[in-house]
């Protein structure tokens, strides 16, 4: 029998209990997917394309989108376009997705278990990453695919919606799917 397994993390402010950003690294093979190609498989019709350094603006917007969805039962529904920094209102959000990309928080498979910081794998992977934003059940979210696996980076709250909607199990049927052959941490 051989064990499949994601990690899942939870990164929030001290400071402030509306900064919570969840990400969860599957650890799969998909070389052969694209973007929409994986999108889809996640259950999100849509697909935009990112660049690295909008990443970050893309995470404090879907935290400025909770903390508005938790104090008013709405949010913007048009967080999927090129995310610009002027958009963000408070900037204590992006200061805190920018720490979020940039340290090394998330974790990967690897013996012992190892932290690695967004940036790094984007960067790393090179012309081999996958960059862009989804929404699953209408939870905006970061998706990274990197030859490691992929990697869903969003608001917790979101995350744990989208998770409770099906993206659980799309998830782990892309586990089954698609597990890396090799057992082992691929480099990103």
């Amino acid at each position: 029998m051989r064990i499949l397994q994601t990690f899942e993390s939870t990164i929030i402010s001290r400071d402030d209990e509306h900064l919570a950003l969840s990400s969860i690294f599957v650890p799969v093979d998909v070389s052969i997917k694209g973007g929409l190609a994986l999108a889809e498989e996640l259950g999100s019709n849509e697909w935009v394309d990112a660049r690295p350094d909008q990443i970050p603006i893309f995470i404090a917007l879907g935290l400025e989108r909770e903390a508005l969805m938790l104090a008013e039962g709405q949010g913007t529904e048009q967080l999927l376009h090129e995310p610009k920094e002027q958009n963000v209102s408070d900037k204590r959000s992006l200061e805190f997705a920018r720490e979020a990309f940039y340290q090394p928080l998330i974790p990967l498979t690897q013996s012992p278990l190892a932290l690695d910081s967004l940036s790094k794998l984007v960067k790393v992977a090179g012309i081999g990453a996958v960059v862009g934003f989804i929404a699953v059940a209408g939870y905006p979210m970061v998706l990274i695919a990197v030859p490691a696996g992929i990697i869903l980076c969003g608001a917790a709250t979101g995350i744990a919606k989208a998770l409770d909607h099906g993206l659980r199990e799309r998830l782990l049927i892309l586990l089954r799917e698609h597990p890396r052959q090799d057992g082992k941490k691929r480099k990103a």
